[in-house]
């Protein structure tokens, strides 16, 4: 079979040959066309679109997720840790030397879904209320501190809220690694490694990465979180 455009999504498309649903030859944007062997999905809360677009359904919800920084009053100014508290749903990260960053570990149905290119990406203020009533209620001495500033931006939310990182049979040259659930960040180096292994070896040496396969949905086998609170890990 000659070349094959999948349905285009933003001015985007794969370019595939061969039978079922082919292997990948090139990428067509906005931009022009590039001709390649192997296409890496790490699209992040767009990486269900993408996928979609060889044919493969990756079940990935966008979720919104805010944070608060918060001053601390002067009597809390020495080093601390890294807080995560699983039973009530938040974590407290220092954020330089005298402040704060609230977050929360849990899914709420209003932060599931959202339109991902028109989300809020600026903290509300009934967020600000909630996070600021977090953290008095773990640390009391935050009564005396002040809102400071704060964000929001958006997780690839999986059912199991565990990664895809997979080379995907169906399509050849097409290779996954989405749907961290807000976990990523902190296993990005792995993840790299996994991904080159699987490019330019055909398969991963380094870890057993069975448990990040894409298939585990279809089969009805997802892989559960070790911890029965949040999407922590």
């Amino acid at each position: 079979m000659g070349h094959l455009s999948l349905a285009n999504h933003a001015g985007v498309a794969f370019k595939r040959r061969g039978r079922f649903r082919g292997r990948i030859r090139g990428v067509k944007t906005e931009q022009g066309e590039i001709a390649t062997n192997v296409v890496v999905n790490a699209a992040g809360p767009w990486g269900g679109a993408i996928a979609a677009m060889a044919g493969v359904d990756i079940p990935i919800c966008p979720s919104r997720h805010p944070v608060a920084v918060l001053q601390r009053p002067q009597q809390w100014r020495n080093p601390t840790p890294v807080w995560a508290d699983l039973v009530t749903g938040w974590y407290f990260k220092p954020e330089g030397r005298h402040a704060m960053m609230v977050g929360s570990l849990t899914e709420t149905p209003e932060n599931q879904g959202v339109d991902i290119e028109s989300h809020a990406t600026t903290i509300q203020y009934d967020e600000t209320v909630a996070y600021s009533e977090a953290i008095v209620h773990r640390f009391p001495v935050m009564e005396q501190g002040l809102a400071q500033s704060g964000w929001a931006g958006l997780y690839d939310v999986t059912p199991d809220g565990q990664p895809v990182i997979d080379r995907i049979d169906e399509v050849e040259g097409f290779f996954c690694a989405v749907g961290f659930s807000g976990h990523g960040f902190k296993i990005g180096p792995a993840v790299g490694k996994i991904v080159a292994e699987l490019a330019l070896q055909g398969s991963c040496r380094s870890y057993d990465i069975s448990i990040f396969r894409h298939s585990r949905f279809q089969e009805g086998k997802p892989t559960l979180s070790a911890y029965a609170y949040s999407i922590v890990g």
